[in-house]
């Protein structure tokens, strides 16, 4: 808790990131694999296809 923070946001903001990026990185920055969303093994769903007319 940040108590007489005044500007709110711009204050807990920067903190909660740190709080965010110590959860979700690992020690060289990258996003854990358990966090990670799940890539689907279907190729379409990963391509965008526009018909030029």
């Amino acid at each position: 808790m940040i108590e007489n923070g005044e500007a709110g946001a711009r204050v807990a903001g920067p903190v909660v990131r740190k709080v965010m990026d110590a959860w979700l990185l690992d020690a060289s920055g990258h996003l854990q694999p358990q966090f990670a969303v799940p890539v689907s093994s279907d190729k379409r769903a990963n391509t965008l296809t526009v018909n030029a007319s």
